[in-house]
């Protein structure tokens, strides 16, 4: 309801002060029960990350990043995420697949992009879209990489302030 509205540039969707570690933590809980066969880390904070944002948004731009490193990594692979707290607390997705090539780092983020260009893998095109809409919204900036961790595309969410 909310992000379709948002879409449409309908609605201004309110804003709350909310703990981004707990939100974080219950994306990937929710992303660890869709995909059992992943194995999935996550490295956050002991106390709360606070932060002034609209929390179904913050979820969808979450849930999209996890979808996407389990689509994109490797079957029964690994998915790491990570929150650092601060003035500028950052969100950071790492799979272990074959990484978004430099030339195409940008174009992912724009509506309908797939780089899987026989059209078989899944997904809509829209999801990285999604991120960098709710990114935008939250005063966030998001940015791919490669991971040095796992090999595979980097995600890193970064905000402008705590709350």
């Amino acid at each position: 309801d909310g992000l379709q509205a948002l879409a449409r540039g309908d609605a201004s969707p309110p804003v709350a002060e909310l703990d981004l570690a707990e939100v974080v933590d219950a994306s990937v809980g929710a992303s660890r029960e869709r995909h059992p066969d992943v194995a999935f880390t996550a490295d956050l904070p002991d106390g709360a990350v606070a932060l002034a944002g609209w929390e179904p948004g913050l979820r969808s731009m979450l849930d999209n990043l996890l979808e996407n490193a389990v689509h994109h990594g490797r079957p029964r692979g690994a998915v790491r995420v990570a929150l650092s707290d601060g003035p500028a607390p950052e969100v950071v997705v790492e799979d272990d697949g074959p990484g978004i090539p430099d030339e195409d780092r940008e174009r992912v983020f724009e509506p309908f992009t797939r780089l899987d260009a026989s059209g078989d893998g899944p997904g809509s095109g829209l999801g990285l879209a999604v991120v960098a809409q709710q990114a935008a919204h939250h005063g966030a900036s998001v940015a791919v990489d490669r991971s040095t961790t796992l090999g595979g595309a980097r995600f890193t969410v970064r905000f402008g302030r705590s709350g």
